[in-house]
């Protein structure tokens, strides 16, 4: 066993390295495939599963950088950790955040499809490449995080201007159900998928107001219940699960696919609270990998030539989203 220290963004970190048959040293401990003495590969490797299991490697948050820290205490001894990096939330910005939460585990069928220990406010908005716009939310479900973007907080009016309850209300719910829903969602979603309207193009990619460039487009963009879940089938879910909850309108097949995960009213009457804790983060700690060398691929000679004479296929056309129902609607594109 060995150590190494090693640098990530702004961040010093402590990793222990084990051989292949080294025996456990009793912590928690993951495989890598690299050759034990060979620093730079360790660290290669290490350096990108701590990135995307350790949020503050991935966000660059230091350990005392942080404006608020709580625990949310939302149901049955349910927390999550409430991270504040930037302009202090009010008392009442932190008890909806709670209640939102609570309302959304009261609602869930099964619990054990609930996936948030945390939420994450970053100090600075990013750009949306979807929409155009800033973001409100972000899921990172592999962290079991989702970020609430300043933006969220400044929001006057109904959620995307047509549900019945606030955008930071909505923009939870929505990045809750991203972290815990999608995959059951998903299922329901592709049971039906031409009653919802969703197609996937083979020949073609939808250009979405921000930039960002998708197979997916909805042929019945009218039934969707926000003009944002008119730009993925994830989105549509996540707004769908909105909708229901907020008791705004929703199309009938999509009001019955939510209604396989969440009841439509409240089962019991849950209490929540939160409490401040240090701004503080607790220390990262030391982490270790063991080894595990890669396998020489012996046969990598013998592989057999690519066909074809060499010339690239036509590159596929890209619509604006109007531009291709429109055509749509016409007989073109099919």
């Amino acid at each position: 066993m060995r150590k190494i220290t090693m640098s990530i963004g702004r961040r010093e970190v402590e990793i222990l390295v084990l051989r292949e048959n080294d025996p456990s040293n009793g912590n928690e401990e993951t495989t890598i495939v690299a050759e034990y003495d060979n620093d730079e590969a360790v660290i290669e490797a290490a350096g990108k599963i701590i990135d995307q299991g350790e949020w503050r490697i991935r966000d660059g948050v230091l350990d005392d950088e942080p404006t608020q820290r709580y625990m949310l205490d939302i149901a049955q001894r349910r927390e999550v950790e409430l991270v504040v990096m930037g302009e202090a939330l009010q008392y009442s910005q932190v008890q909806m955040l709670t209640k939102v939460l609570t309302l959304f585990w009261g609602r869930l069928h099964d619990h054990r499809m609930w996936n948030i220990k945390r939420v994450t406010i970053p100090a600075r908005d990013e750009f949306n490449t979807k929409s155009g716009q800033n973001k409100r939310g972000q899921e990172i479900p592999l962290q079991a995080r989702f970020k609430v973007f300043p933006t969220a907080f400044r929001e006057t009016g109904e959620y995307r201007d047509c549900l019945p309850c606030t955008w930071l209300h909505g923009t939870i719910i929505h990045e809750a159900t991203h972290n815990c829903l999608e995959e059951w969602l998903t299922i329901l979603w592709n049971k039906d998928p031409d009653r919802l309207g969703w197609r996937t193009l083979s020949d073609a990619f939808i250009r979405m107001p921000g930039g960002f460039e998708t197979r997916y487009v909805n042929l019945h963009p009218e039934q969707c219940p926000t003009s944002y879940a008119r730009l993925q089938p994830d989105d549509d879910r996540a707004d769908s699960v909105v909708a229901f909850l907020a008791r705004g309108h929703l199309h009938p097949r999509r009001w019955e696919c939510v209604s396989r995960v969440l009841y439509p009213q409240d089962m019991e009457l849950l209490s929540c609270s939160f409490a401040e804790l240090p701004r503080r983060l607790p220390e990262l700690g030391t982490f270790t990998f063991r080894c595990q060398p890669p396998i020489e691929d012996e046969d990598a000679s013998f592989r057999p030539m690519q066909q074809g004479d060499g010339t690239k296929p036509p590159p596929h056309p890209v619509y604006d989203l109007t531009e291709y129902l429109s055509l749509h609607a016409n007989g073109d594109p099919g």
